[in-house]
């Protein structure tokens, strides 16, 4: 079954070529040429090349019989380990601070041209979301347009989506209890504070809390998962540790592996 997709028109803004190899061929783009590929090879080129080469605009469409394996996403925003305010630098010489909007979760949206169909006429935007704390698979040109524009970004916005790992069959979810999310968490990321609970409305609130910020840890490929053996044999022995870092909803105290 074929798939109707755009032609892209990017640009190589670098002074070196940028390339990518698909299926065993080269395509390639010169130091400050601007050049039409498929939608596929495009978005190849954005997600390896960004912020080298951008897109310029939606120019064509054509019968792709290649589907491209699709690519999961995550909104990489509200982790508690993010600085308020960030600086840039340029030339050795530091910025002024300016505000960090990646540290406060927030929606995140694309939207893209729907370039034309084969007799020209301009197909329909397409537009995309991933809520807070939440990843969600996407085809590979669109990933790799997304991904080149947060590239691109403003700082303080940049780096609010990343590459994801796709879903494993060990991981938190929303049924887990709160002991069994602080025992993940000692194991994935021990420097992550547990809130102190005072209430049963501090249990809930720390629960939450606690599982969209695994989220953001189980869902990045950088973070080496624990097996279920390996979280089984960690709950079992149990764990207490006295953590002096403050988040979360309330300022953390002392953390065990039961609330």
């Amino acid at each position: 079954m074929s798939d109707t997709t755009s032609l892209l028109k990017l640009k190589n803004i670098s002074l070196a070529e940028q390339s990518v190899v698909m299926d065993g061929i080269k395509y390639s783009i010169l130091p400050g040429q601007t050049a039409s590929f498929p939608e596929n090879v495009a978005g190849a080129l954005l997600m390896k090349c960004h912020p080298h080469v951008t897109m310029s605009t939606t120019i064509a469409s054509y019968v792709d019989n290649t589907a491209q394996p699709p690519m999961w996403l995550m909104n990489a925003t509200g982790n508690f380990n993010e600085p308020e305010e960030m600086y840039a630098s340029f030339k050795g010489i530091r910025s002024s601070a300016f505000h960090n909007y990646n540290k406060e979760p927030r929606h995140l949206y694309l939207r893209m041209n729907g370039g034309q169909d084969l007799k020209g006429r301009n197909l329909a935007p397409r537009s995309f979301e991933i809520p807070p704390f939440h990843r969600v698979q996407f085809p590979r040109d669109v990933a790799g347009v997304w991904l080149s524009r947060d590239g691109v970004s403003a700082p303080g916005c940049r780096n609010a989506i990343k590459e994801a790992r796709a879903p494993t069959a060990f991981e938190p979810n929303e049924t887990w209890s709160l002991k069994d999310l602080i025992v993940y968490a000692r194991l994935i990321d021990g420097a992550l504070p547990i809130p102190a609970i005072d209430s049963e409305q501090d249990k809930v609130d720390a629960r939450m809390w606690l599982f969209n910020q695994l989220f953001l840890r189980f869902a990045d490929p950088a973070y080496v998962l624990p097996t279920k053996e390996e979280f089984d044999a960690f709950k079992e022995r149990g764990v207490k540790k006295v953590t002096k870092r403050a988040s979360g909803p309330k300022q953390v105290a002392k953390s065990h592996a039961s609330p």
